[in-house]
């Protein structure tokens, strides 16, 4: 969203530009389209990444090394995550953490993931603001935390149910 901002100022000094009086100047033209050609081309990566939680529920599964679609989304996340002062800290037992399903799904679950704890620590006011994923490819075991408030006790039996947000609320369908 931040890079999407700067390309629609960048965008905007160039119409200013063409509307005023006078010559254009060139040297001005050809430093903003650069800069928004390379503002556009790192949209269109980011935009691949999220397309593909929208290819077919008939994708077949896969076997999928874990850390590949994690570093893509935890990329994502980076400028929201240098901007709230969280610390990411990656662990990694054991041979590759391999998972047999798709890329969507595993994208749309590190998204959620990540989302959810970005919302609860941004709020946080007091010590650290940490997130910990912990890939152990030997027990076959993922462990995403983060130290926000924690889950309610009284949330914790439907956490998994679709829709489910938190404080005895179901959303959307």
């Amino acid at each position: 969203m931040a890079v999407m901002g700067r390309a629609l100022v960048a965008l905007d000094s160039l119409i200013r530009e063409t509307q005023r009086t006078g010559e254009v100047n060139k040297e001005l033209m050809n430093r903003e389209l650069n800069t928004l050609r390379g503002m556009l081309s790192f949209i269109e990566a980011q935009l691949k990444d999220i397309q593909l939680l929208f290819k077919s529920t008939k994708q077949r599964r896969k076997d999928i090394r874990v850390r590949e679609v994690l570093d893509k989304v935890h990329r994502l996340f980076s400028p929201s995550l240098a901007k709230d002062h969280i610390e990411f800290n990656l662990v990694e037992k054991g041979p590759p953490l391999v998972a047999k399903t798709t890329d969507a799904v595993l994208l749309q679950l590190f998204l959620n993931m990540f989302d959810n704890a970005v919302y609860w620590l941004h709020g946080k006011r007091q010590g650290k603001k940490q997130i910990e994923i912990l890939l152990d490819g030997q027990e076959n075991l993922l462990v995403f935390s983060d130290n926000g408030p924690g889950i309610k006790s009284e949330d914790a039996p439907f956490i998994f149910e679709p829709f489910y947000s938190g404080e005895g609320k179901k959303v959307g369908g």
